[in-house]
């Protein structure tokens, strides 16, 4: 997988977001998309290299930027 395709799955699922309500409307995809691609690869480095609670604190700084990314709550299937 490329970098442009893990670009263009992240930007659809945001894109998704705006159809239920979870991604505010106003946000660009592409950007969003970068913003979730750094955030998981820079920690992802420190995770291989193996140093300490890097792990922990990779997740902390992935789901706090999923978190901000997709901050409404989902309406599909309240509909």
């Amino acid at each position: 997988m490329t970098a442009e395709d893990t670009h263009a799955q992240i930007a659809r699922a945001v894109r998704n977001g705006f159809e239920c309500g979870e991604v505010d409307p106003e946000s660009d995809p592409d950007v969003a998309a970068a913003r979730l691609a750094a955030v998981a690869e820079g920690p992802a480095i420190q995770v291989h290299r193996g140093s300490s609670e890097a792990a922990t604190r990779a997740r902390a700084a992935v789901r706090a930027e999923v978190d901000a990314v997709f901050s409404g709550e989902c309406r599909q299937y309240t509909r």
